[in-house]
């Protein structure tokens, strides 16, 4: 995540300095989308069907190839906004079948009564990265440039897929016990996995809303860099410098969330935990714009963060406590779908209202996103069911 987002962060302020525009950074949310609406019903499938681990080495293989290209462009001054885009759609494509799988994985290894404090220490983890890719692109990216950067961000890459072949020995399948032994043709038991996942989810309401919050808070999470590069530009007018502070506090608000998040999840439950951490979200949205001075933006951006990790931990704690995790990957790319479709709209509108009405506007807009991602959390009920989880058996040529 340290190599994930100085890219992210570069590639904005790469894109609005070369093109003076907020719509180019709306662009490249929608160009960044189409890939993932296409790919998401077969990752779902895909992360239930193969050693996870396997997958999630090979999309780490994938973007480092992929990035490592560009950056040789950039680095030769031959780089345009085609390539900037292309690079774009196809490293989300391979993050969108990435990060469902990493989470099903991270269930696959833990046991029931640490889901909450795994995900804690993941998203302790993901912040030190963001944390530290907030401050440096602010400050590095006028000496190494777009091309330096993405060359830290492959080399990163490898290094995760180094962790991940460390992480266990031997295949690993989770299958459904019901469809074990089955034979059937690939197109039949395409078919059939996505049927089953969509029966599963009938009935469960919990499950349902708790997906729907957590689509609209990542694709607002996504939609949120359109916004916040003009937000340091036009508003703070601080420039590259107040635009790494900003990505700074907003990382270090949700790393010192992980060593709160477990107490306040167990004690307020998830839906009251990610309802109000949600709510939070949208009240900062709405008053960061009007601070007016960096200091105070770096403190509500601060708490932000905070919130944001409360919330994004508290639904995937949520979701582990309930799920099978034979139906994980499936359920998780479902609302994938949704959450893309979200995040492409989003990104257009804030950066159509940020270009012509302002960013004041554009940040209201995406308050009112986390606003209904708090509903959604504060009327999800109770869950149906707790699964019982069994231990996961290495996959042997006898099993199979």
């Amino acid at each position: 995540m340290l190599g994930s987002g100085m890219n992210a962060a570069a590639l904005s302020w790469y894109l609005l300095q070369m093109t003076h525009s907020a719509i180019s950074l709306g662009t490249l949310i929608l160009l960044q989308t189409l890939p993932m609406l296409f790919l998401a019903p077969l990752a779902g499938v895909v992360a239930d069907r193969v050693d996870r681990r396997v997958l999630v080495m090979a999309m780490d293989g994938v973007r480092a190839l992929i990035i490592c290209f560009v950056a040789g462009l950039c680095l030769l001054h031959r780089v345009t906004l085609f390539e900037l885009y292309g690079m774009s759609m196809l490293v989300s494509a391979a993050t969108s079948i990435f990060w469902p799988t990493m989470t099903a994985l991270t269930q696959e290894l833990t046991s029931k009564d640490q889901y909450v404090t795994a995900n804690a220490m993941l998203m302790a983890g993901v912040q030190c990265g963001f944390l530290v890719a907030g401050a440096l692109v602010g400050f590095v990216y006028n000496h190494v440039g777009l091309g330096g950067v993405l060359l830290a961000d492959a080399a990163t890459y490898v290094g995760s897929l180094i962790c991940y072949g460390l992480l266990r020995k031997g295949r690993h399948l989770v299958m459904n016990p019901a469809e074990s032994g089955t034979n059937r043709g690939i197109a039949a038991q395409f078919a059939g996995d996505i049927s089953a996942c969509f029966r599963y989810l009938q009935g469960n309401l919990y499950i349902v809303l708790l997906c729907i919050c957590s689509a609209i808070i990542f694709a607002a999470i996504f939609a949120q860099n359109v916004v916040m590069a003009p937000f340091a530009d036009l508003v703070l007018h601080s420039g590259a410098v107040g635009f790494g502070w900003i990505n700074a506090a907003w990382a270090i608000g949700a790393l010192l969330s992980g060593g709160i998040v477990p107490l306040i999840v167990r004690r307020f439950g998830v839906k009251v935990s990610v309802a109000a951490a949600t709510g939070l979200l949208a009240v900062g949205c709405i008053v960061a714009p009007l601070s007016g001075r960096l200091a105070f933006a770096l403190l509500i951006f601060l708490i932000m963060g905070a919130a944001r990790g409360v919330s994004i931990v508290g639904v995937n704690t949520g979701l582990m406590e309930v799920v099978p995790k034979h139906y994980m990957g499936r359920v998780q790319n479902t609302f994938a779908i949704v959450s893309r479709l979200m995040q492409m709209l989003l990104g257009m509108l804030l950066g159509v209202v940020a270009h012509n009405v302002g960013v004041v506007a554009a940040f209201g807009a995406l308050g009112m996103a986390y606003l209904v991602a708090a509903l959604a959390a504060a009327t999800a009920g109770s869950p149906s069911g707790i699964f019982k989880q069994t231990p996961l058996q290495p996959v042997t040529a006898e099993t199979i």
